[in-house]
Order: structure tokens, then C-alpha cells, then sequence
């Protein structure tokens, strides 16, 4: 892949970030207060929950261009 292309790549990953944002932002009362859903959602309306649906969508995100583009280009761990 070329940098242009990873570029434009990484543009349209913007949308859906801030889809998924904006969902976990309200995945803990939708679950009912689920434990499991308080991993990765906003509990409450404090800096570090804000801090945290953006770290882990960045991060999920961030792991699936990895491997896509690794695997496209022949370097990473899934080129292996």
C-alpha cells in the first residue's frame, strides 16, 4: 500500500470511530449496568471515561488497520 492510500485509509476510519464512541458511550445503561459492559463504557461523565471509549476505539481500530495493512504490504505479525 502506498502512503496516499493508507491516508485515505485512515480518513474513513474516523466515521466509524466515532460511531463506536458513541455507542459505548451508552452501553452501560443500555446493558443494565452490566460489569462486563463497564470494561469498556462510560460508567459516569468523568474525564477518565471520556479518555477511555476514545483510547480503546483508537485501539481496536487502530490493531484491525494494522493487520490489514500488514498483510497487504508483507511486513508486521500477520504477514508472518
Amino acid at each position: 500500500m502506498t502512503l496516499e492510500s493508507i491516508t485515505v485509509l485512515s480518513w474513513w476510519m474516523i466515521f466509524p470511530l466515532g460511531i463506536v464512541g458513541s455507542l459505548l458511550h451508552f452501553a452501560f445503561d443500555w446493558t443494565g449496568h452490566n460489569r462486563w459492559a463497564a470494561i469498556f463504557s462510560a460508567v459516569n461523565e468523568s474525564y477518565w471515561e471520556h479518555i477511555k471509549i476514545a483510547i480503546l476505539s483508537s485501539v481496536g481500530f487502530g490493531r484491525g488497520f494494522f493487520y490489514r495493512v500488514s498483510s497487504r504490504t508483507g511486513w508486521g505479525f500477520a504477514a508472518q
